[in-house]
């Protein structure tokens, strides 16, 4: 709630994004996202919560900020708790006030895989609200609106029935599926399945409201061009369903 309040009042705000996604598996980065209007930085201060030592930065809206160095030289690897790794990014803000804005977002912590197969895959949708895109649900960005609504996957008015499919140029093999649901309190999935197109399923449970923890879909690993996320159920106070992202991990 801080969070969106930030982005709200100030016009800017930190996303996360990973390109496994792993915690502390892959490249992780964090980027700051602005309005249009807002002037921040040149430079600003990153350091973790709890930790005591602190980076300089330059900071660039829409540049990515590569954080595995950066967190090595603030904390010893063994003193990061996995998932809940805070970065905490104090920069100045145009217009606001003289002193820099602290801005902060956590590391979501997912199970460790070699590779997300998602960022080869093309995005469509059974429909989709205006100023959203099926592409943002495989953008390594557990995100959206208010931050940007580009970054998840919101259907034009679908309840149940909604469908969002990933498909791939040549055949992948797979052993898990990860979903994050989309980032507000009213839009929840409670029940979905995963359609493949060697004709097997896989049945989703619900998903953490407001995707704020991953919900992990683990099956024999299986070999397929195309995979189908329809969704079965919502919440009753649900307008638009979707997720947030869809993560496809390789087997081990």
């Amino acid at each position: 709630e801080r969070w969106d309040a930030l982005v709200s009042l100030l016009g800017v705000g930190l996303i996360t994004r990973s390109d496994s996604p792993t915690t502390h598996g892959g490249r992780e980065w964090i980027e700051l996202i602005t309005s249009k209007g807002i002037a921040v930085g040149p430079r600003g201060t990153l350091h973790m919560r709890g930790v005591a030592a602190s980076a300089d930065v330059e900071v660039i809206a829409g540049k990515p900020i590569e954080l595995v160095g950066l967190l090595r030289s603030l904390s010893p690897a063994d003193s990061i708790s996995k998932g809940n790794a805070t970065i905490v990014l104090s920069v100045r803000v145009s217009d606001f006030r003289k002193e820099p804005v602290e801005l902060s977002t956590s590391l979501r912590e997912l199970p460790h895989a070699p590779n997300n197969l998602s960022a080869s895959a093309a995005a469509t949708a059974s429909s989709t609200e205006p100023g959203y895109d099926p592409g943002g649900a495989i953008d390594n960005a557990a995100a959206g609106y208010p931050l940007g609504r580009q970054y998840e996957w919101a259907s034009h008015g679908e309840k149940a029935g909604a469908k969002l499919r990933l498909s791939w140029k040549q055949p992948v093999t797979a052993s898990q599926v990860i979903l994050f649901d989309r980032p507000n309190k009213d839009d929840q999935v409670k029940s979905a399945v995963l359609r493949f197109s060697d004709g097997s399923t896989e049945k989703v449970g619900e998903l953490e409201n407001t995707g704020a923890a991953p919900t992990t879909i683990s099956f024999p690993a299986k070999t397929f061009e195309w995979v189908e996320l329809e969704i079965t159920e919502v919440s009753p106070t649900t307008r638009n369903a979707g997720i947030a992202e869809m993560a496809v991990f390789q087997e081990k």
